[in-house]
Order: C-alpha cells, then sequence, then structure tokens
C-alpha cells in the first residue's frame, strides 16, 4: 500500500509534470523492453569469421555512428538548417545526454567487450574498454527517432540504425544485449527531448540565469 502511495502521489505526478504529457507511451514501453532484454543478454553473441572486404565495409558502417562523427554532423546540421533550429536543438541535447547515460552505465555494469580492446589510456579509452551499453546503437537510434517524427528519410534511418547494430555484434565489438539496450536508451532519451524535457531544462536554465543577460540568451541561438 506504501509503495501504491508513493507510485501515485509522487512519481506519477512528476513522470506526467516532466514530460509535459502521458507518461505511458509505446516509445518509453520499447525503450524499457530492449533495455531489460539487452541486460538479461549481455553475454550472447555470434562468432563469424568475415572476409576482409566485408569487414572493411561493415566498419565503415559502424564508424557512422562514432558519437564524434554524430556530433559534428549535429552541429552542422544546426548551422545549415537555420529555419529549424528548435529541432537541431533537441537533436543535440538528445545526443550530448545519450553519450552521457552510456559512460556512466558502462562505469556502473563494468561488462567486458566480446574481443579485448587496446590498453586504455586516456579516461575515454577507460570507459570505452566496456561493452554494455552500445553508444554506437544508442546515437544513431536517437537519429532514427527524429528522422521517424520528422518524417525525414525515417526508413533511411532506420536501416542505417538497424546495420549499424548489425556492424558492432558481427565485428565482435559488441554483445547482441548492448546494441538492444544502447536501442532502448536511444528511444528513451530521444522521446524525453523531443517531447518536453528540453523547455523544461530551458525554463529551468532562464529562471536561474536571468540576472545573466549572456545566460539567458544562451538558449536563443
Amino acid at each position: 500500500m506504501w509503495d501504491s502511495w508513493i507510485y501515485t502521489s509522487k512519481i506519477r505526478p512528476l513522470a506526467s509534470g516532466v514530460l509535459g504529457t502521458t507518461y505511458k507511451t509505446k516509445e518509453l514501453q520499447v525503450g524499457i523492453i530492449l533495455i531489460t532484454a539487452g541486460y538479461l543478454s549481455r553475454k550472447l553473441t555470434i562468432a563469424v569469421t568475415l572476409p576482409e572486404t566485408a569487414r572493411i565495409i561493415l566498419q565503415a558502417i559502424s564508424y557512422t555512428a562514432d558519437i564524434r562523427v554524430i556530433t559534428l554532423i549535429t552541429l552542422a546540421l544546426y548551422i545549415i538548417n537555420a529555419k529549424r533550429h528548435e529541432i537541431y536543438k533537441k537533436l543535440a541535447f538528445s545526443i550530448l545526454a545519450t553519450g552521457l547515460i552510456v559512460a556512466i552505465t558502462k562505469i556502473l555494469v563494468e561488462s567486458p567487450r566480446p574481443s579485448p580492446y587496446s590498453p586504455a589510456i586516456t579516461l575515454l579509452e577507460k570507459i570505452d574498454v566496456y561493452s554494455y551499453p552500445s553508444g554506437h546503437a544508442a546515437g544513431s537510434m536517437v537519429y532514427a527517432y527524429y528522422a521517424w517524427k520528422t518524417d525525414n528519410y525515417k526508413h533511411l534511418f532506420l536501416a542505417w540504425t538497424l546495420l549499424v547494430g548489425a556492424s558492432r555484434i558481427l565485428l565482435g565489438y559488441h554483445y547482441i544485449g548492448d546494441v538492444l539496450a544502447g536501442y532502448g536508451i536511444g528511444i528513451i532519451t530521444a522521446y524525453l527531448f523531443y517531447n518536453g524535457l528540453y523547455y523544461k531544462l530551458k525554463d529551468i536554465f532562464q529562471k536561474t540565469t536571468s540576472s545573466n543577460k549572456n545566460g539567458a540568451t544562451l538558449w536563443a541561438y
């Protein structure tokens, strides 16, 4: 009964308030299912010997979803598409939040990769030695979600996302569960920022920096 009261009086209103809409959506449900399934199957993999040509192609596909590449593409889209800045602001925050969530999750879970990585030196490399979840899968899913919502080449982006996930598994960089969890994180993060969280954070930032003109106008550019 106590748990039910907390859920009804505290958690549910908070979730609805943050999102500005109902939290019982297909996106969140699918995301949670993918993350759960990914965690439970995070040691399943597909062991294959790839021809050199196939390996090069898969590596190229995989590289397109690298967080650095995606960030640069997002900034370029933001600069070029002046009339649609708002959507690219949401996209940029979604990508940044996704990268942060993936990094924190990797550190907490500490799941080793199927294939050993080279010795880690920098902080980013030390985080990247962990497998769960896949940052490439998560970042590509954020893009696929925005493409689907804005009806811009949505089938092309969905196919790309699936190819990215397959490439990470076939190259031996990730287990199947890592990719599923990455997809789940990408869907949830993209949904939150696309449907209200971006505006909530914007309002909070503007209120806390109302006395600072430079800070208050940061979100306008």
